[in-house]
């Protein structure tokens, strides 16, 4: 596996990022990738799977019975920071369906964003199912059951008909049968899917490709794709928030340039609808300081952005090495290069 980056300090690479990246469209074709494609191996797609376990959410009808907003849907999709903006959106959320907190089953945990989770330190407030950053995302899972008549005390659960019709729906994105993808618990409890890295970015290219799936016959997943991605990229605060990577990437190149999701051990995924393709990154050490400069070097190696919406996102993200004084003593240095899979496999520079 090649090595993406090296972090330096004193002109020495002290430590170095191996990882593979993949840029595929929705027929699930390689364009560029960091290496061969033997070198690309199966990761479990973490909370970039998101938008594809909201898929259900849409396709049952679920959002609109009960008047999900295009922000509620980005929330379905997010891995949020906890600020209160946050949690008072998904409050509203499980207040249209008449459920409550304690139904949530994602776990609790301090919120992301490091002023709120220290206020609620401050006040001795401890966080509650709402304040995990999956909250979103398990409120609109509790809405598809209450909406199909499906148990809502077992949603995590495998076996559960929500976690099989999510399981299908990664599938029928990633062009697999469903017995193809290796599955196991995420850190919420819900199901979590393993796929190569190509496989995750044919995913989300056909996440915002609706003529991929009016093509294959299937409408309602065209439009399902269209509105969570277009929710994604019109609410990238939802997503995200204050200073995360996924906010500031989709902020920094508005106007439905880019919808992004990342997830646990350095996974990351995004789709650029007006190129009709995505990217995927997965770094094998599952450390993601890197990865801002990473995603600068393919940026600008790809040219899926624009100089100017790259040069946002550099600011807002691609920082140095500082020690605890914030004194720069090194940095984070992007190395690989990136060929269509028949280069690699000749050689080719």
């Amino acid at each position: 596996m090649e090595i993406l980056a090296h972090v330096t300090r004193g002109g020495i690479s002290e430590s170095r990022h191996a990882g593979f990246i993949a840029i595929a469209d929705a027929t699930g074709k390689a364009l560029l990738t960091s290496g061969p494609l033997e070198q690309d191996r199966v990761a479990f797609l973490r909370s970039s799977a998101k938008p594809f376990q909201a898929i259900p959410l849409v396709e049952t009808g679920a959002a609109d019975a009960f008047g999900l907003t295009p922000a509620e849907l980005a929330l379905a999709c997010a891995s949020h920071s906890g600020q209160p903006e946050h949690t008072r959106q998904v409050q509203a959320m499980l207040d249209k369906g008449g459920l409550r907190v304690d139904q949530l089953l994602c776990g609790a945990h301090y919120p992301y964003h490091q002023p709120t989770a220290d206020a609620m330190k401050v006040e001795g407030r401890s966080p509650t199912n709402l304040h995990s950053n999956c909250s979103g995302k398990h409120t609109g899972m509790l809405l598809t059951c209450q909406h199909m008549g499906w148990p809502t005390e077992s949603y995590t659960e495998p076996d559960h008909p929500l976690q099989q019709a999510i399981l299908k729906a990664v599938a029928d994105f990633a062009g697999l049968n469903p017995s193809e993808i290796a599955t196991a618990r995420d850190g919420c409890s819900v199901v979590s899917f393993g796929l190569t890295t190509l496989q995750m970015a044919t995913a989300f290219a056909r996440l915002g490709r609706p003529s991929y799936w009016e093509k294959q016959g299937n409408p309602d997943r065209a439009k399902a794709g269209s509105r969570l991605t277009e929710a994604m990229y019109t609410y990238p605060f939802n997503i995200g928030g204050s200073g995360r990577g996924d906010t500031d990437l989709m902020e920094s190149a508005p106007g439905g340039r880019v919808y992004s999701k990342a997830g646990a051990e350095a996974v990351w995924c995004m789709g650029f609808p007006q190129r009709g393709v995505a990217l995927a990154i997965k770094i094998e050490d599952g450390a993601n300081r890197a990865e801002p400069a990473i995603l600068s070097r393919i940026l600008h190696l790809t040219g899926l952005l624009n100089e100017a919406e790259i040069a946002a996102y550099e600011a807002r993200q691609l920082v140095s090495l500082k020690n605890v004084r914030g004194i720069v003593v090194g940095d984070y240095q992007a190395v690989f290069d990136l060929k269509s899979p028949e280069d690699w496999d000749k050689g080719c520079c």
